[in-house]
């Protein structure tokens, strides 16, 4: 329900959602989204569902490379990473 909400509230389609999880309260959810993703020490059944499963444990570091695999294949990391070191005006 909560991730239903969110895509309520911001106009997101949940087939344009991911969700990164690794136990069983996960499969739920991922059964819902349109990019189901999985952390490297997830529950097998987990690693099943999803679509994508980081390198990186829970906790060390899964989440920012889901993040920046997301960034790269929307071809937004150059863009987002320029904001961090471009000083601007």
């Amino acid at each position: 329900p909560v991730i239903r909400k969110l895509c309520a509230d911001t106009g997101i389609g949940m087939d344009q959602t991911a969700y990164l999880g690794d136990d069983w309260v996960d499969a739920g959810p991922m059964l819902h989204v349109g990019f189901p993703m999985a952390v490297a020490n997830a529950q097998p059944e987990i690693k099943d569902i999803a679509l994508w499963t980081s390198s990186c444990s829970g906790g060390h570091g899964a989440v920012r490379e889901a993040i920046m695999f997301i960034l790269r294949a929307q071809n937004k990391y150059h863009g987002q990473w320029k904001k961090w070191t471009d000083p601007g005006d």
